[in-house]
């Protein structure tokens, strides 16, 4: 199972929607997360962390970026960690780019 980081942020416990923190309380960090169980599908979670583990996960946030491949003109969403990381297509073997705006000819 692998965990993809998608945000790391601080929060107070036991707060929600109609709840409100106790006065003098610290915030505490939490990771937001999808887990991957080597199938197609992500599921969402969170898990409280401590300040130093946080500061690690920041570094391996992942965005999600849509690319396009040149050869089979195919659109795909692929989870990277910056812009300058190579992927490939999942149908052929040629490096697709980044879409940064989509135009539509008519």
């Amino acid at each position: 199972m692998t965990k993809i980081t998608i945000g790391v942020c601080k929060v107070y416990k036991n707060t929600g929607r109609f709840r409100f923190h106790r006065k003098k309380t610290k915030p505490a960090w939490k990771h937001y997360f999808l887990s991957d169980d080597y199938t197609d599908e992500y599921t969402f979670g969170t898990e409280w962390v401590d300040s130093i583990t946080a500061g690690i996960l920041k570094l391996k946030k992942h965005h999600k970026k849509l690319f396009l491949c040149p050869n089979c003109t195919r659109f795909f969403y692929v989870w990277v960690k910056n812009n300058r990381q190579k992927v490939y297509c999942q149908i052929c073997p040629d490096k697709i780019q980044l879409v940064d705006k989509i135009e539509v000819e008519e």
